[in-house]
């Protein structure tokens, strides 16, 4: 438990201290992000189910990549960010949407809560890859209680390929093992999604 309070506040340090500028490059830990994401985001919300006039909880939202195009279909919008200043610059891009709810809260903290059967979609992007496995377990397991009977999660994460940090960059925001000295090699990206399914009482 301990270590993993340590590794948030290591990512916490991380993103205050070098993303000054907030921009999606920035974001994406990559010079040409925005490129990339002019291709990547069109295709990521294609694969959405539908969330239109339903209620989405964006985890992850960071300065607001997607919260914007979600809540021109959406009913409401939650979007969530443990980083201060990216969810006040996502609040400053898309607070005109007032369907939009932004809450600064980490995805991992036992005290966030959402009500039971509250919530139609549940829709990550790059999150996953900086928790623990017993971490994505224990989120997992909490958004199944928060969505409706019908309702889904979509999360998209990178897949990263021999991926070590090396002793000299240790605030690097990721779980892997600061104690090794490998070089990047590469990424894809895996999407997860999945349908609840049942019946309601009446």
């Amino acid at each position: 438990m301990a270590a993993h309070v340590e590794e948030r506040e290591i990512q916490k340090k991380y993103w205050m201290d070098n993303i000054s500028d907030l921009s999606v490059n920035a974001m994406m830990l990559d010079s040409k992000a925005s490129e990339l994401d002019k291709e990547e985001r069109p295709e990521i919300l294609s694969l959405l189910p539908s969330y239109e006039g339903k209620t989405v909880l964006e985890l992850g939202a960071g300065i607001g990549r997607f919260t914007g195009e979600l809540a021109q279909k959406a009913s409401q919008v939650v979007a969530l960010d443990f980083i201060e200043s990216a969810i006040k610059k996502n609040e400053n891009i898309n607070g005109h949407y007032k369907n939009v709810k932004f809450m600064c809260a980490d995805v991992t903290s036992p005290d966030l809560n959402f009500s039971e059967g509250s919530v139609d979609l549940i829709f990550s992007n790059w999150l996953l890859m900086y928790l623990s496995d017993k971490e994505v377990e224990n989120l997992v397991e909490r958004m199944v209680k928060w969505l409706k009977v019908g309702g889904s999660f979509s999360l998209e994460s990178l897949v990263f390929i021999n991926l070590e940090i090396p002793s000299e960059n240790t605030t690097q925001p990721t779980t892997v093992n600061p104690d090794s000295t490998q070089r990047f090699v590469g990424y894809g990206r895996k999407s997860v999604q999945m349908m609840i399914r049942g019946s309601s009482d009446s």
